[in-house]
């Protein structure tokens, strides 16, 4: 008598369906592959028990003892520590297993982590996942972007961001589209959204990251920074699978009339009284104004007007996928609807998302998928002029802010003690807003005509237009709170357009029975251009006019950029028995804005992997289940800016009206890219029955012929500057990811995850000269022997206080001392005090973090509830805190500015420069970023609205700042240790600014998330 056998496989963390894993049954030679609801149903079998044995790569095989009868078998596939036989496609030429690579490749499995702990964007998905990757947050404002660095900086004049592509294809991955310099209006300047969050983690299945030169070879110029690679998900063979998602949550600002400052003044009498704006605007309020009504966010309340300022956003969204198909064809289609909400009712982000992929296989020798994806979204900035955090940090200035001085920012002036901007302008009459209307397609052709002959190619573009706009309405006479009582208006519409195409081949042979040879070679184009217009219109008659044209004086302007890349590559891959891989290849590129005496570059590289542990002589080690050597070098290039190398000029007004031509960048014909080279060491272990899995890198990067900008010499008769290939940038460091699965039983599973790197950063050279300016307010510079832009100011060590007329003031100051560098005046210190006019500038530290780490810890129980906590640790940079520095010296808000009692201070009062001395802070902490809770409802309950899943997560961001290095400089605290400036400009693409002013702080978040599968 037969019977039958079946069920379903899950993955153990999410107890997601997992689909094409294969069930076979021992003994027996019968079995199946799971579909797309990671199902199977294997007939024909005698007997009252079988033995299953389930694999899937990347999973560790299980076998299990069912009863012959049963379909509904659950079987749970955990994941393997280190997955060889896993196919990656980032940094080769094709996708290729993970055991042949020589460099690291970070792999981030992102439908895993959406399901279990939600991330609110791409940057928290990446935030800790791969080590060597950090994501170095802005502000918490929705739609603020981030840095996103690999392995350190690289250059004193380009952008660090890494590559972006989306299925193979090459896509935006800037700040705000920002065109021709121009500080993107309708967000503030300093935090622009960036485009990689334009993505919905929702269609991700996976992000692939290669990490340096090393890795990068092939994708050639521009990619010295390292390569992002976005896998989104795909359909599978199988009934239609539809997903439900809803979410609901909160975004807020703890206790706010706590997390400011307080600040300080004198009162009539002399004495220090402190204030709290906030507390004063829900308690004591203002008058009701002449019409009787208050304005949002004031509530009427008898004869005055209160409220709070900061509210609790709602984020929600829904979202909904289909997908499914045959053996021929498969496909996946989404829709997503959300929106954010941050703390004040005027901050807020509304995005539409929707994306399609087909998948057709006309034959076994052919496949060819087809990509298309789009993203409609409108952003409120927070920010368009100073946020209401500088009127909340530096409010009531002392002295003269007590009630009846009579002064505009006293508490019972117009002002009510805010510094120049009212919380009820932001709501109704200042305006920015971004508008984004993205579409990306992809489309690629693997063809296989001969078993041993592939070829693959790949098309694509991806197109943004953006509009951001700034809205200041005319006040009415006698109405303050705003920058620009007059109005204005600003548009800046841009369209940023990429387009690639990528051919490539590989023929493998066999060139004895244990050695075979792979040759590819390929040939690539790429295309970007941007066009935008700006235009503005100041001074407006009445408040309700909003056009650029009703401004009383209008200025427009109007650019164009293109860049171009042709280049071709050559690979060569030897392969030893599948356990050891020997690789070289060739990458050649020219791009449009070389010199005109540089034509080409060539970026060569070398790999080698050893899958050692499946030698004989390891093939019973104890403890020991996988070891891979690995080794590799290479070049990659990051080319000049578009005009860098060509002579330009401004035009501008001349005499009597005429147009006419000013110096603009006097060019260099021999001008090339800078060139990065790495090489990294490491391995890849797996130990004690696949439980633990480490990996570890070393590496050594250098970037030679980096771009600088120095002076144009007098006697070219050219003034302005000139971009040269004279500097040289370090960084090496180490990486280590390990993974862990220290408890496992039946109902109870522990995972860990953590990741750390350390990297120290060099400028190496600068052409000789003196050190190179980033900001001299600030105390920025390029300075050989130290890190990039890093941070010189005098250190004040001890000083006399005397009194002058009625206020303390410092007299015999002096400062550290030590020997200087050549051609400067910048010294490492710990030399004995001197006066501080003959003292030297203080190494104080660098913007780049030169550590930084994650560590996640998934506890499961009973197989349907899921426990998620992240914790993120950052450190070894220090920043310059203009919120601290700007109350202590200009605005003089601050009980040490009122006191004058601390020598110390009083020094830097006295030596000059404030601004860059009283706010230099350590930026090391620690956050628990995430935290969740997901619980897979039982079947019953599932199946009562004809489910064959529903989830639901709990889940939390930013709950808890552990660990800061400096909570306060002279008294005033720390805001949020990584709220920063993040914005790329024209001096400091690179995001390389240490100075941060008036900057949101991390948002705490809350959401329930409730998936459904059907």
């Amino acid at each position: 008598e037969q019977g039958s056998v079946g069920g379903v496989v899950v993955h153990e963390q999410t107890l997601r369906p997992l689909a094409g894993a294969q069930v076979m049954v021992e003994g027996t030679g019968r079995g199946t592959l799971t579909d797309a609801q990671g199902r199977f149903l294997i007939p024909g079998l005698t007997g009252t028990a079988a033995t299953l044995r389930v694999q899937l790569i990347g999973f560790r095989t299980v076998t299990q003892s069912v009863r012959v009868g049963e379909t509904s078998v659950r079987i749970v596939l955990a994941e393997s520590a280190i997955a060889l036989d896993e196919v990656v496609v980032t940094g080769t030429a094709g996708a290729q297993r993970v055991r042949s690579l020589g460099n690291a490749v970070g792999r981030v499995r992102a439908e895993q982590i959406v399901q279990v702990a939600p991330p609110p964007n791409v940057h928290g998905l990446l935030s800790a996942e791969v080590p060597g990757l950090q994501i170095q947050f802005s502000r918490g404002e929705i739609g603020a972007g981030a840095n996103i660095r690999i392995r350190g900086g690289s250059s004193m004049a380009l952008a660090s961001e890494p590559l972006l592509y989306i299925d193979g294809v090459r896509v935006n991955n800037n700040f705000a589209d920002q065109g021709g310099g121009i500080t993107s209006v309708g967000v503030d300047g300093r935090t622009p959204p960036s485009r990689i969050n334009d993505l919905n983690p929702e269609d991700i299945e996976s992000i692939e990251v290669i990490k340096g030169p090393a890795a990068a070879t092939l994708y050639g110029t521009e990619a010295s920074n390292g390569v992002i690679q976005i896998i989104t998900k795909k359909g599978r063979s199988g009934k239609p699978v539809f997903n439900l998602v809803v979410k609901q949550g909160a975004n807020w600002l703890p206790h706010p009339e706590g997390l400011f400052q307080e600040t300080y003044y004198r009162d009539s009498a002399g004495q220090i009284q402190s204030f709290n704006v906030l507390r004063n605007d829900r308690t004591v309020g203002f008058p009701v104004p002449a019409d009787g009504s208050c304005p949002a966010p004031y509530e009427k309340v008898g004869d005055r007007c209160k409220g709070e300022v900061f509210s609790t956003g709602a984020p929600r969204g829904y979202a909904g996928s289909l997908s499914g198909g045959a053996e021929t064809v498969r496909y996946y289609f989404s829709a997503d609807w959300d929106r954010d909400e941050g703390p004040v009712d005027y901050n807020w982000q509304n995005k539409l998302t929707g994306r399609g992929n087909l998948s057709w296989t006309p034959s076994d020798q052919l496949t060819i998928d087809f990509g298309m994806g789009n993203v409609r979204s409108k952003l409120r900035s927070a920010s368009p002029q100073q946020p209401i955090s500088t009127a909340i940090i530096w409010s009531c200035p002392a002295p003269g802010c007590e009630v009846g001085s009579g002064k505009p920012n006293a508490i019972d002036g117009p002002f009510r003690g805010y510094i120049a901007y009212l919380p009820e302008r932001y709501y109704s009459d200042i305006q920015g807003y971004q508008d984004v209307d993205r579409s990306t397609y992809s489309f690629t052709a693997n063809h296989r005509p001969f078993a041993w002959f592939t070829h693959r190619l790949v098309l694509g573009g991806d197109f943004t237009d953006t509009r951001n706009s700034e809205l200041y309405k005319r006040l009415a006479p006698g109405e303050v709170g705003s920058n620009l009582p007059a109005g204005r208006k600003e548009v800046q519409s841009s369209r940023t357009a990429y387009t690639s195409a990528d051919y490539g081949a590989t023929a493998t042979v066999g060139l004895t029975r244990d050695l075979k040879a792979a040759t590819s070679a390929g040939v690539q184009f790429y295309r970007r251009a941007t066009e935008w217009v700006w235009a503005r219109g100041d001074i407006f008659p009445v408040n309700q006019l909003e056009t650029v044209t009703a401004g009383a004086t209008r200025t427009a302007q109007e650019d164009f950029l293109e860049n171009k890349t042709l280049g071709a590559y050559v690979q060569e891959q030897l392969v030893w028995n599948d356990r050891i891989f020997l690789t070289g290849a060739l990458r050649g590129d020219d791009n449009s804005a070389f010199g005109k005496n540089f034509d080409f570059v060539v970026y060569p590289k070398l790999s080698a992997s050893w899958v050692i542990s499946e030698e004989p002589f390891l093939a019973d080690a104890p403890l020991l289940n996988t070891l891979k050597l690995r080794g590799a070098w290479g070049k990659a290039g990051q080319q000049p800016d578009v005009f860098a190398a060509l002579r330009t000029y401004q035009p501008q007004v001349g005499v009597g009206g005429e147009p006419a031509l000013t110096p603009e960048n006097l060019g260099n014909p021999d001008l090339k890219p800078e060139v990065g080279q790495e090489l990294e060491l490491g391995f890849d272990a797996s130990l004690f029955g696949e439980r633990v899995g480490l990996e570890f890198t070393y590496y050594d990067k250098k970037t030679t012929d980096a771009i600088v900008q120095v002076p144009a010499l007098p006697s070219l008769g050219f003034p302005g500057s000139q971009f040269k290939n004279i500097g040289e940038v370090g960084n090496n460091g180490f990486e280590v990811g390990l993974r862990g699965s220290p408890l496992r039983r039946e109902n109870v599973a522990l995972d860990l995850n953590l990741t750390f790197s350390r990297n120290d950063n060099e400028v190496v050279d600068i052409g000789g000269g003196t050190p190179l300016v980033v900001s001299a307010t600030i105390g920025q510079y390029h300075v050989p022997g130290y890190p990039l832009a890093s941070i010189f100011v005098r250190r004040v060590v001890s000083a006399d206080i005397v009194q002058q007329g009625d206020r303390n003031v410092a007299a015999n100051v002096m400062c550290e001392s030590g020997p200087v560098e050549p051609n400067s005046n910048f010294s490492r210190g710990g030399g004995p005090p001197v006066p501080c006019a003959e003292a030297p500038l203080i190494y104080r530290g660098t913007p780049l973090p030169t550590w930084n780490g994650g560590l996640s810890a998934t506890l499961t129980l009973f197989r349907d509830l899921r426990l998620y906590g992240l914790v993120e640790a950052v450190g070894g940079n220090t920043w310059q805190n203009g919120d601290i520095s700007g109350a202590h010296a200009f605005f003089n808000n601050t009980r040490a500015a009122l006191e004058r009692d601390d020598p110390i201070f009083l020094g830097y009062l006295s030596i000059g420069n404030p601004f860059g001395s009283l706010g230099v802070v350590k930026g090391d902490f620690a956050k628990l970023r995430r935290v969740s809770a997901s619980y897979t409802l039982p079947l019953r309950w599932s199946q009562q609205f004809r489910a064959e899943r529903a989830t639901l997560t709990l889940s939390a961001d930013n709950l808890w700042t552990i660990w800061v290095a400096q909570k306060e400089a002279f008294g005033v605290r720390i805001l949020d240790p990584e709220a920063r400036n993040s914005a790329p400009t024209s001096t400091q693409p690179g995001g390389l600014n240490a100075y941060n002013q008036e900057g949101w702080p991390q948002l705490r978040r809350f959401m329930a998330t409730f998936r459904v599968t059907f």
